[in-house]
């Protein structure tokens, strides 16, 4: 059979199929291809704006380490004497597993300064950026840091937590 025939064959096969199926009479009949109709799209979150402007809990505590690693000889202290906590940030789960068998636990402030002044036991510093909050978690943590003999204090910015550091280290 020639290539011209069995095309010819082929198209009137297709005609005749389309002819006698209702359901593609009801699709194609009028041969313009069916209306596809989408769900209503979902409404979308708003996303918050990043104001470049204001640094980020991150920067703010690593500009204070940064000013840490310079100042902390002044003060006669080590500079192993203030460290992070390193409770936050996302992790993957197996990661985030194992931190919490080593004893993580959510609410501890960032940073932690493991010097005797007074009649505190040390200080410990919750940063956050500016313009968010502390949680409970970490309210009823700072609350027990204040009960068990520690000064505490919530920093937005890096220039607040050195004073509050410097404040600290000038009491007796």
């Amino acid at each position: 059979m020639r290539r011209a025939d069995l095309s010819k064959r082929l198209r009137d096969q297709l005609a005749e199929a389309r002819a006698g199926n209702a359901f593609v009479d009801a699709i194609y009949g009028d041969g313009k291809p069916p209306q596809v109709v989408y769900p209503p799209e979902k409404p979308k979150r708003e996303r918050k704006v990043r104001d470049e402007l204001v640094p980020s809990e991150h920067q703010s505590q690593c500009a204070v380490i940064s000013w840490w690693r310079l100042a902390h000889a002044g003060y006669g202290l080590p500079e192993f004497a203030l460290f992070a906590i390193p409770n936050g940030g996302a992790r993957d789960p197996i990661t985030g597993s194992r931190l919490k068998a080593e004893g993580v636990r959510p609410g501890l402030p960032d940073l932690m300064l493991a010097v005797k002044r007074g009649h505190y036991g040390g200080l410990v510093i919750e940063m956050k950026k500016i313009g968010n909050q502390t949680n409970t978690t970490q309210k009823e943590v700072l609350a027990y840091f204040g009960r068990a003999g520690y000064a505490w204090e919530v920093c937005w910015t890096a220039d607040a937590a050195i004073a509050t550091i410097k404040s600290y280290l000038a009491a007796s």
